[in-house]
């Protein structure tokens, strides 16, 4: 399916005088299919960075939020794309043996400025990715408060194969078992803990459990010796504290974070409370202040989407480059009133009706737009410190 491989697409933000170029990768899952398409991701985002550079980016961001895993082999061939060769992750088996997996490319194949996003449903293969790419000081992770946070490797055994010939043999069902764990190279195992990010943004399920750790019996987290041969870069070249205080300060004056934070505070304390009202007067009381909320955010959302689209037609322009694109003499314009996934979504009704019309901005959803934002601090940041470097009078 093609939605369901890896695209990006190219904002190009202009002020009047300077033009900057800003990537984003969506990688849905890390594919590997040589038996039906022959698809495999770390061959499309190859062809993707070869028409990236060919474009002449100033910065890439990695958009990994709903992906749940996938080729441990790919995300070692990927992973080389930014920091070349080197130790990508470390697997422990069951008699207690580490090995370090490596990314086997010399160079890397974009050593620009990176930011990777994150959410509670990026897992296991992408945690060795996003996890990795911090390690070595490579990229900004910046999401929900950790990932998943799945650090180990499961196989699945037909239990019809083992059993004696009977009648019935093929309803024997299925058995997972966990046979490895692995370890970033810094030591640290994802399981449970996760990939705490960089820069950490207001997401709904902090509300509540989720991830590995709200599973039954479940592995302990532990840590382990980094690798021998993992050599990160320079910490500082990212500008974290710089980053992070100015997307605190966006985020703080951002009405959808507002709303997000809200939200989150009234799910934990219903959380807390654990029960529900069988009053029918005080049920139909809660149900009426949360339909004149929405009713409330949506009439607002409305003005500020509007605001923000205008501004957007005036300094915004947004390229699509799908696996079909990558030959073209030029990338065709992105057009968000044909993406059905930018809807806001929500029950159906009347309100939900207006609501299913209202659409991000240009496309743009607040923790992609707040990306973008921190991808462009990156930028500038990385630009100073060069001109900082220049000796006088060169």
């Amino acid at each position: 399916m093609k939605d369901e491989l890896t695209t990006a697409k190219i904002y190009e933000f202009s002020n009047g005088e300077n033009l900057t170029k800003l990537a984003v990768i969506t990688i849905p899952s890390f594919y590997f299919d040589f038996d039906d398409s022959g698809s495999r991701v770390s061959v499309d985002v190859e062809r993707i960075l070869a028409r990236l550079k060919k474009e002449k980016i100033d910065g890439l961001a990695l958009d990994l939020r709903w992906n749940s895993g996938g080729s441990l082999p790919e995300v070692q061939r990927l992973t080389g794309f930014f920091v070349g060769r080197g130790p990508v992750v470390q697997v422990k088996s069951i008699s207690g043996q580490t090995t370090a997996l490596n990314s086997l490319h010399l160079k890397p194949l974009y050593e620009g400025p990176l930011i990777v996003l994150t959410s509670k449903s990026s897992a296991s293969a992408t945690e060795i990715l996003a996890g990795a790419l911090q390690d070595y000081s490579r990229a900004v992770v910046i999401g929900a408060s950790s990932t998943y946070g799945k650090g180990t490797v499961q196989k699945t055994i037909n239990i019809s194969d083992i059993m004696p010939i009977r009648a019935d043999r093929e309803r024997a069902g299925w058995l997972k078992l966990t046979f490895q764990k692995y370890y970033r190279v810094s030591g640290s195992s994802v399981q449970i803990k996760g990939v705490t990010p960089d820069l950490i943004l207001p997401n709904l399920s902090d509300a509540g459990d989720r991830g590995e750790g709200s599973q039954k019996y479940v592995l302990p987290h532990d840590v382990i010796y980094p690798s021998p041969r993992f050599e990160p870069r320079d910490h500082t070249s990212l500008f974290i504290p710089a980053l992070r205080e100015k997307s605190r300060i966006r985020v703080s004056e951002n009405q959808y974070f507002k709303y997000l934070n809200a939200d989150i505070e009234r799910a934990r304390m219903v959380r807390a409370a654990n029960s529900v009202s069988l009053n029918l007067s005080k049920r139909l009381a809660e149900l009426k202040e949360s339909e004149d909320r929405r009713k409330a955010r949506t009439e607002e959302r409305i003005k500020r989407f509007a605001v923000v689209e205008e501004g957007d037609q005036k300094s915004l322009k947004i390229l699509r480059l799908t696996l079909d694109d990558l030959e073209a003499d030029r990338l065709p314009l992105f057009d968000s009133e044909n993406i059905d996934d930018d809807y806001l979504r929500s029950a159906v009704d009347e309100i939900a009706d207006l609501e299913k019309t209202l659409k991000w901005p240009s496309g743009i959803d607040a923790v992609k737009r707040e990306g973008l934002d921190v991808l462009q601090d990156l930028v500038n940041a990385i630009r100073v410190g060069r001109l900082a470097d220049v000796p006088i009078g060169q």
